[in-house]
């Protein structure tokens, strides 16, 4: 009857210790159950586990031990203390019983230890593992010890001990395989948060799963906000319809990834344009569980690509007329139709020769804003008088303005400037042309230069220098600033456009600008010397009055 017991109580104990390892992960846990339950199923003094590092050392990592014993945990052993036959009889997972430690051939080197921690009998069971070759290691010992009497341990003690030892290796690859799932979809988390472009899950319905802070930052929604939506919620509708048949392949695996260029919702109201790479996870059995969506942002690159094909769009427009005058007028000349009538033969020469002085005009101002924006360009500044700076400008275009019966005024100063002369003088050039040719006859042009502080040049300039803001390749100095004026008393130029004229072929009154019209590239031009500077330039004006145009150089 003692002996049915003792055979219930061990079955109990090994389906206990099984039962243990199928539903927990955590490793310590079932070592602290399996030393535990063993020392008092099989009433020993000390059960320990005993593991084997991989620089050939050893220590105790858990022990259930009576009261009046020694505890022998985290002793460290230098030496495996079995020879290489005891190593490979363990490697065979087979257990064996010690009736006397003092007399134990494969440890004599532990005959000491174990007199000192009172042990006469022990059962040792080995913990074997697979290597990464598929060959058998001893990972660990599970020892059972004696310490009162020297007991005459049975066969099926040992059997009892290496079947649970065995189940030790099964919750011990458990337990290394669950960790490196964690350490996996550590790493995964890890890269879907921090990934510098967007990232999300989506149902088959295309529900938001998960987002992360690169996508929520995209769209300017909370990751709680971005939970709540559909995709279909932040995509054209007309962008659904013509990728649904692709969408379909993409569930059916009949393809592998999609690639769709789309305008994505903001928060704002605004659109933005992204590329989203959409793949499927799939179950073992390959049914689809949820989409994996990355989202770039190109908006920006959209924006580019949108004003290069408007910028090209107007430079063939801009060459097409005077190429066009020239061809009509050369090709007149050419047939002789005209050979005999000198007045219009010298007149077509004329117009061919005025659009080519244009067609030059036109490439020689987008060299030179190509080369300003590239930072090509190598500013030489210097001191000097902002007065005979201007009166060099009136000279060089007092013929225009006389032309025009337009007066040009200069306003006295004794300010010194320090910047590149010649590249300041191409700007005022470029402004005091513009103010004649879009002043009526008889009208005045004035030119001032004068020194502000900071705060009366917010105050002057208003909010025009939040759009146009300086270069920052010169500091700026907190007490002053030289500002330039040329004001005229034209038609003036609508608020709307106020800020659009320094941009590429951007002109207003083209009716009225006579026969001298550029093409749209000065201001751009002059923006741009003058941010290269550090300075600002902006323009007041108000319809039927007239326009000032400001612009600044720091004093350094």
């Amino acid at each position: 009857m003692r002996e049915l017991e003792e055979q219930l109580a061990r079955a109990k104990l090994l389906a206990s210790i099984t039962q243990h390892i199928r539903e927990s992960l955590d490793f310590d846990e079932i070592l602290t159950t399996a030393v535990t339950e063993v020392r008092q199923v099989l009433q020993a003094d000390r059960v320990l586990i005993f593991h084997l590092t991989s620089q050939g050392s050893g220590v105790v990592i858990k022990e259930s031990v009576l009261p009046e014993y020694p505890v022998t945990k985290e002793m460290l052993f230098l030496d495996e203390c079995f020879p290489e036959q005891c190593y490979e009889y363990y490697c065979q997972g087979r257990p064996r019983i010690v009736l006397d430690v003092c007399k134990d051939e494969w440890a004599d080197c532990l005959a000491e230890f174990m007199e000192q921690v009172g042990v006469k009998t022990k059962i040792v069971a080995p913990i074997v593992q697979m290597d990464d070759d598929n060959l058998p290691k001893v990972w660990g010992l599970l020892i059972v010890h004696s310490c009162a009497y020297y007991r005459q341990w049975q066969s099926s003690d040992a059997e009892l001990v290496q079947h649970i030892s065995d189940q030790l290796a099964i919750a011990l690859k458990q337990a290394d395989l669950y960790s490196q799932l964690q350490t996996s979809e550590t790493h995964l988390r890890n890269a879907f948060e921090t990934a510098v472009n967007g990232m999300a899950m989506l149902t088959l319905s295309g529900h938001f799963m998960q987002v992360n802070p690169a996508l929520c930052q995209l769209l300017g929604y909370s990751k709680s906000e971005l939970l709540q939506f559909a995709v279909q919620d932040l995509i054209q509708p007309e962008e659904l319809d013509q990728h649904h048949n692709h969408i379909q392949d993409l569930i059916a695996d009949r393809t592998l990834s999609l690639q769709i260029e789309s305008e994505l919702r903001h928060k704002s109201g605004k659109t933005r344009w992204a590329i989203c790479s959409v793949s499927v996870v799939r179950d073992p059995e390959g049914e689809p569980l949820y989409f994996v969506v990355q989202v770039q942002d190109i908006n920006e690159r959209h924006a580019l690509e949108q004003l290069k094909s408007e910028f090209i769009s107007s430079v063939s427009h801009e060459l097409r007329t005077p190429l066009t005058s020239i061809r009509g007028s050369l090709g007149l000349l050419a047939s002789g139709v005209l050979d005999h009538q000198p007045e219009k033969h010298k007149r077509l020469i004329e117009i061919a020769a005025i659009e080519s002085e244009r067609l030059v005009r036109l490439v020689d101002d987008l060299l030179d804003l190509e080369r300003l924006q590239s930072q090509q360009v190598t500013l030489h500044p210097e001191w000097f008088s902002a007065m005979s700076l201007i009166q060099q400008v009136v000279e060089n275009l007092r013929p225009t303005a006389d032309s025009n019966n337009v007066h040009l005024d200069i306003e006295p100063t004794s300010v010194q400037v320090w910047a590149d002369s010649d590249r300041i003088i191409q700007v005022l050039i470029n402004l005091v042309s513009n103010a004649i040719k879009f002043s009526p006859s008889g009208s005045t042009v004035r030119l001032s230069v004068q020194s502000q502080n900071d705060e009366e040049l917010l105050q002057s300039s208003d909010k025009q220098q939040d759009v146009l803001e300086p270069a920052r390749s010169i500091a700026i100095s907190p007490y002053s600033q030289v500002v330039f004026q040329v004001t005229d008393q034209g038609r003036g130029i609508p608020a709307d456009q106020l800020e659009l004229i320094f941009d590429r072929f951007q002109q207003v009154n083209k009716s009225d600008s006579r026969d001298q019209a550029g093409v749209g590239l000065g201001l751009a031009i002059c923006k741009n010397i003058v941010q290269q500077h550090g300075g600002l330039i902006w323009a007041e004006s108000k319809v039927g009055q007239g326009s000032t145009f400001y612009f600044t150089l720091p004093v350094p």
